[in-house]
């Protein structure tokens, strides 16, 4: 006789991924939903928080930037951790250029909706998986993701100006004297200096006369 399907228990895996959905609610407040299919918790982002993907070379700056602002993010990766995921606040719609700029840095903002599988805990480090690089605390809320951004923007400002030249400003060119020679009634000739110096921010190549 078998088992009928209401009374054969749950299996091990289901009531992990039930816990840790538990845990993740009552202890930061985190709308998590389970993804069965993958066997893991996942949060989506939307209203209560985004997610903001970069390069892990870049990651790690950013990391040690928001710690001396006293803004830590949780921060997520996944094997082979090529890659590092800034949880923070929700961010407004950026800006073209901006958006372009973080195109370019291969810096990922997720859309609203994006599920982000998360580790079985919140103190997860070590997993085959996804884990925590920085794990969340509690009671302290996410960053903002403008000041994320603007982070990401300033650690590699210098970075954007070389692979981007016509976007430099232009270096001043050195003096340049022009001789005019004119007649006088009590010499044969005299000589007036011009002087032309580029000044300010010219765009793509032209410069200004003073």
């Amino acid at each position: 006789m078998s088992t009928p399907l209401a009374s054969r228990p749950a299996p091990s895996w289901l009531r992990d991924l039930t816990d840790a959905r538990t845990t993740y609610e009552e202890t930061l407040g985190w709308p998590v939903s389970l993804h069965i299919t993958l066997r893991t918790p996942t949060l989506v982002t939307g209203a209560t928080l985004t997610a903001i993907t970069v390069p892990a070379h870049l990651g790690a700056r950013v990391r040690q930037a928001l710690a001396l602002t006293l803004l830590p993010a949780p921060i997520l990766t996944t094997p082979p951790a090529a890659e590092w995921t800034f949880l923070t606040a929700p961010v407004p719609p950026v800006r073209s250029d901006t958006a372009l700029a973080l195109a370019a840095l291969h810096v990922q903002l997720a859309p609203p909706g994006t599920p982000i599988p998360l580790p079985l805990t919140p103190t997860t480090t070590t997993s085959p998986g996804s884990r925590w690089l920085e794990p969340p605390t509690p009671h302290r809320p996410l960053p903002p993701g403008t000041a994320v951004i603007a982070t990401i923007r300033r650690l590699t400002h210098h970075t954007q100006q070389a692979a981007q030249p016509h976007l430099r400003p232009l270096s001043t060119p050195p003096s340049t004297a022009v001789h005019l020679s004119t007649p006088t009634p009590n010499s044969r000739s005299s000589v007036h200096p011009h002087r032309y110096n580029g000044r300010g921010l010219a765009p793509r190549g032209v410069v200004g006369a003073a």
